[in-house]
């Protein structure tokens, strides 16, 4: 029970946290033939070592094939003891008809026809179970219940160790880039008896990592969609060029979008995603203005386009395509920016605000249809004059948020933007303030507001009008108080005031919301509008990222601390019996390996390794072990730096260490946007480039500059890296080799004892580099391994080989000296002890037994060589 102890915490733990994540949306999208091979998605879910299942299991989970023309790949490989290989592929039959595979081996196969399985539909949920059972040398696939069972024989007792793949993988002998288009949710492995091992969600994640809800294993992913990720990330949809600047209406009920110019109308549907219709009027135009002044009527279901000098309200019917009117072109607009509804009290149409010559506007205008004229109303003393405010309708009413402009509406007199919020009446255009808070500097608003009347907030578009270059994001707040949130992820926007305009609107339909950015193209003589998508409800950051799982929970200190007298007491009696105990002997005479021999081995080894791996410093990079970012507090700042972002950082500072000039702009575009045209690759180069330069602001001495069109790093105290220490350190023990001091000795193999360089990142570019730290602490440690044997110091040669041994597990010439060097330091027991461990090891690992036995490696540990 006290064994089991710590598990039941931990799943207590993982347990109620799931809960949170239950009713959001869960699945990993995995990219496919529609991205270059390195692109293409990877799920591993035993990145630290394969699982031990001898008695069989189940792996179960929820799959979607996307509707995309090829198909073919990988969705699950498990590769058994590194020899065996249980695939399912979605591939095609001899008549090419699509179907999914079940392959073991090289022999046995069996096929599911997609028009055989039960409820199979494309872009829907279906149910996949494979069940293998060793006792029946058996394997079962099912889908949406369908079921095949094909043979799977191996010699009893050989299924230990499996390795478990979902798309692509990089594994030495069953590697693949062939993915398919699917999406993935819920991952269980459980016993034949339907125990759950391990069940992996994929909804909340970490920076390419996502934890199982039973014990809090990690599964490593490369090149993930994560689909709550469409909760926090904007999803560009489409770009549309226009000559003239078009001016916008909103159809909720249809979800369509209208572009109307002045000879034509764009119908963009937003569940296709493209223009559904181009309309040619076969009569008529709407009055020539590029502020903005159509807008959709429900009832009516037709397009006004209006004047607010002109008592005639110029209509568009769909069903004979025609305007009702030709109207003169009307005078330079005096309500740029103004925000406009239809009354749902009296069809008419209401707009507020705006700004022309000179002047901000606090006036409301009725389109009153009966009398067919404008009506207005000056509320300049209950809301200051303003442009760029967001306005919708809160039951019949307006709910009108935020601003700039200023009490006397005069352009002249300090204007600034406002963070107010006003109920205004449409039966008799009453105001009543409900908050006001301090004001974000310079920031407006998207011309709508879109309400959650179940949650009491509104949510609206907010941007920095004192920028040209400037971003949009998504903020909330509360109806009935001044609160606030803001989500993380922006949108560029160029805004060129009357010439740009920006909107909120929600699709019922797809549930979720749609950005609209319209801004003159650069350096064209054009307009650019851009459509962006984010699935509703919007979801911060910390909502979606998962931190690594721990059992320390401070609700949890009382139960923790009871276990851990539970743990004292039963230690002590461990302890007493461990005095009177002396070694088991197998009938061949070895030591058998007990418990305490391996914990007695494990302290010895921490001990004399002293290991320290560098702690996570002031203004430091870490490459040594996985990649980490500590800014000026000393602060982890890893997770801002997104996989492109981490590969430039990288790129520019290694070939600045190698060569002091750092990476030229072309290799850089040839690398990261080689699929790009020049032109869109220099933007993405510069964009990446500015985000860069922002993040190493909180890094102290280490600035990104460019020189002669080349890319590098400028490297001042005091900023660290380690990957710089190792690199000095094994240049002096080059130089000096046997006079080499023993403290820089220690500090190398405590640095390089850390891990493998970058070993998160596998990127062709990168290569060169890890062969050769590689090869350079190899030739390092024959150095070193040359002076201990000179001075008889068989402890350094004990640090050398375990250097060794935690990077390659299976290096033989390690384990040799390793032995050698215990048994010449008195020390046989633990040196067999070592030896029987690593003949475990070297058998699960490599499904062979090794044939060297404990004396023929004492032997040979006198000379033994590392190789690299």
């Amino acid at each position: 029970m006290l064994r089991n102890t710590p598990k039941i915490i931990l799943f207590l733990i993982l347990f109620f946290s799931a809960i949170h994540i239950q009713g959001q949306e869960k699945g990993l999208s995995f990219q496919s033939h529609k991205v270059i091979k390195d692109q293409r998605t990877s799920l591993h879910l035993t990145p630290d070592k394969p699982l031990h299942l001898a008695n069989g299991f189940k792996l179960e989970f929820e799959m979607m094939m996307r509707n995309e023309i090829s198909r073919f790949g990988y969705i699950f490989r498990i590769v058994v003891n590194d020899t065996l290989n249980i695939d399912f592929l979605s591939a095609r039959d001899l008549k090419r008809n699509n179907c999914f595979w079940l392959v073991c081996g090289n022999d046995s196969r069996a096929i599911f026809h997609i028009s055989e399985i039960p409820n199979f539909k494309k872009e829907e949920w279906v149910h996949v179970s494979l069940i293998h059972d060793p006792g029946k040398e058996q394997v079962t696939l099912s889908i949406n219940g369908k079921s095949e069972t094909i043979d799977f024989s191996f010699a009893k007792g050989d299924l230990h160790l499996c390795d478990f793949y979902f798309g692509a993988n990089d594994h030495p002998k069953f590697f693949t880039t062939d993915v398919p288009p699917i999406v993935v949710k819920e991952i269980f492995i459980k016993t034949l008896k339907d125990k759950t091992l391990f069940n992996w969600p994929l909804g909340k994640h970490g920076i390419n990592v996502a934890y199982d809800t039973v014990t809090g294993k990690k599964c490593a992913v490369t090149n993930p969609i994560w689909i709550i990720d469409t909760h926090i990330k904007w999803q560009k949809v489409s770009t549309l060029k226009f000559n003239t600047k078009p001016q916008i209406a909103y159809n909720s009920q249809r979800a369509h979008l209208y572009f109307v110019e002045k000879k034509q109308i764009q119908d963009y549907s937003l569940a296709r995603k493209c223009i559904a219709d181009t309309i040619y009027p076969q009569s008529g135009y709407p009055y020539e203005t590029q502020a903005n002044q159509v807008i959709y009527h429900p009832g009516k279901k037709e397009l006004w386009s209006y004047d607010f000098n002109s008592p005639e309200i110029v209509r568009f019917n769909f069903e004979t395509r025609q305007w009702s009117s030709s109207p003169s072109k009307p005078e330079e607009p005096d309500f740029w920016h103004h925000n406009h509804i239809i009354s749902p009290r009296d069809s008419g149409i209401i707009s507020f605000g705006g700004y022309g010559h000179f002047r901000y506007h606090g006036l409301l205008q009725q389109y009153d249809i009966q009398a067919q004229q404008w009506k207005q109303y000056n509320l300049s003393k209950d809301i200051m004059p303003r442009y760029l405010s967001a306005a919708g309708l809160l039951g019949k009413d307006i709910l009108l948020f935020g601003g700039f402009g200023n009490k006397t509406g005069e352009q002249q007199v300090a204007p600034n933007s406002t963070t107010d919020l006003y109920l205004i009446s449409t039966q008799d255009f009453k105001v009543k303030k409900l908050w006001e808070m301090d004001a974000v500097s310079n920031r407006t608003q998207s011309n709508s507001l879109v309400i959650d009347n179940s949650n009491n907030r509104f949510y609206t578009l907010s941007y920095p009008k004192h920028l040209y270059k400037s971003a949009i994001q998504l903020y909330s707040y509360r109806i009935d108080k001044p609160e606030r949130s803001i989500f993380a992820d922006t949108i560029p926007y160029i805004f060129s005031d009357t010439e740009s305009f920006c909107d909120l609107y929600y699709n019922q339909r797809n549930n979720e919301f749609i950005a609209l950015a319209l801004s003159p193209a650069e350096g064209k003589n054009q307009f650019e509008l851009n459509l962006y998508s984010l699935a509703y409800p919007p979801m911060l950051i910390d909502e979606v990222m998962e931190p690594e799982p721990s059992v320390f929970n401070a609700k949890l200190i009382a139960y923790i601390f009871i276990i851990i007298i539970l743990f004292a007491i039963a230690g002590f009696i461990v302890y007493r019996k461990k005095r009177h105990h002396s070694p088991k002997i197998s009938p061949s005479g070895q030591v058998v390996i007990e418990k305490k021999d391996t914990e007695v081995l494990y302290q010895f080894q921490k001990t004399n390794l002293n290991i320290q791996k560098p702690k996570l410093q002031a203004s430091s990079l870490i490459l040594i072990g996985g990649f980490q970012a500590g800014d000026k507090e000393s602060k982890d700042i890893t997770g801002l730096f997104t996989p492109t972002l981490k590969n430039i950082v990288l790129m520019i500072l290694l070939n600045t260490i190698k060569n002091g000039k750092g990476v030229s702009s072309t290799l850089l575009q040839e690398t990261f946007w080689f699929d790009k045209s020049e032109e869109s690759a220099r933007n993405n180069r510069n964009v990446n480039i500015k985000k860069i330069r922002n993040l190493l602001e909180d890094i102290s001495g280490l600035e990104i500059t460019n020189e002669n069109s080349y890319w590098q790093m400028k490297i001042e105290e005091p900023f660290y890296c380690d990957y710089i220490e190792v690199l000095d350190l094994m240049k002096l023990i080059k130089e000096k080799e046997q006079s080499v001091n023993i403290n820089t000795i220690n500090r190398f193999i405590s640095l390089v004892s850390c891990g493998q360089f970058l070993p998160n990142i596998q990127t062709e570019w990168l290569d060169p580099f890890k062969s050769e730290y590689s090869n350079t602490v190899v030739d390092c440690l024959d150095i070193i391994i040359q002076r201990a044997r000179t001075l008889n110091d068989n402890k350094l040669l004990i640090q050398c080989a375990e250097v060794i041994l935690l990077q390659d597990p299976n290096n033989e010439g390690a384990i040799e000296m390793k032995c050698y060097a215990l048994c010449k330091m008195g020390k046989k027991g633990l040196a067999k002890t070592a030896y029987d461990l690593f003949c475990r090891d070297y058998l699960n690992m490599l499904d062979t037994h090794y044939n060297v036995s404990f004396e023929e490696v004492l032997q040979r540990g006198k000379a033994a060589k590392i190789d690299s």
